[in-house]
């Protein structure tokens, strides 16, 4: 069957989220997804379907995701429109399975990127432990535990930089794209960035001059760079605003291999250092 063939099958092939099953093995979309899935069930086999550099709301499913599809037990996602190739995927697996998209109910296809927020994170995470405290009652307690660690993790780093932010002499970052919606939220902080939510299209040379011009009006000297998106766009603006490029993590890959909470903790410090600088 050719690609552009399974991906047209309807999609009555999907039973809804009520299904009851023993999750062995998890099916998940990216890393940020698989990273939460493993803090909550460590002994769990977690098969990530996107590769590594490949942007989730870019991907093309194939016939290797199919047959990941059809083993698994569960399938979670992000949702609000991060994978828009997740249903007619699933539904041509003819999977029997539940399917979690586990960020729906916090922000909005407008600002999907959940889990790069710990109030995402944290969101996010307890779903996948209802969910797999449901689906496994005999592991429930372990699901319940490890949830309880991982947001206590979360709920340190919010104090911690909330505390920092709010008396930070700048609220506003500038990112290569606008994926930090979700924290910049609930921080009360501002993003300006060079490409859209989903790093789509190239950036307009007025576009680069206008933002070059802000950064220099309002005295910002850290320009993010996301290892997901081509670091000329970042570099061009810093250069044009006199200021340096940061590397900034955006989970979508497994980027530099660290774990979950270190890059959300690097992340959060990087922040705070240039909006302090």
């Amino acid at each position: 069957m050719q690609r552009r063939d399974f991906l047209a099958l309807p999609l009555c092939a999907v039973l809804p989220a009520t299904a009851s099953v023993v999750p062995k093995t998890i099916a998940v979309s990216f890393n940020a997804v698989a990273e939460i899935v493993r803090q909550i069930a460590p002994g769990a086999t977690v098969v990530t379907l996107i590769p590594d550099k490949t942007e989730p709301h870019d991907f093309t499913p194939t016939l290797k995701t199919l047959k990941a599809l059809k083993t698994a037990a569960l399938f979670v996602t992000a949702g609000n429109g991060m994978e828009p190739w997740a249903e007619k995927a699933a539904a041509a697996a003819g999977v029997r399975h539940q399917w979690l998209r586990a960020a729906e109910g916090f922000g909005s296809a407008a600002e999907p990127h959940a889990w790069l927020a710990p109030a995402g994170a944290r969101f996010m995470a307890k779903r996948i432990a209802d969910t797999l405290a449901s689906a496994d009652a005999s592991k429930a307690d372990t699901y319940r535990a490890r949830l309880e660690t991982f947001d206590g993790g979360l709920r340190i780093l919010e104090e911690t930089y909330g505390e920092k932010f709010a008396a930070a002499p700048r609220k506003t970052i500038v990112t290569g794209h606008a994926a930090f919606g979700a924290l910049c939220d609930q921080f009360g902080l501002e993003q300006k960035s060079v490409e859209d939510v989903f790093a789509h299209g190239e950036p307009t040379v007025k576009k680069l001059a206008e933002l070059a011009r802000w950064c220099k009006e309002n005295g910002v000297h850290t320009v993010f760079s996301e290892s997901m998106v081509s670091p000329a766009v970042s570099e061009t603006l810093a250069r044009e605003a006199g200021a340096k490029v940061v590397p900034i993590f955006t989970m979508e890959s497994s980027e530099d291999g660290s774990p979950f909470l270190t890059r959300m903790e690097a992340n959060l410090k990087r922040i705070a250092d240039a909006l302090a600088d």
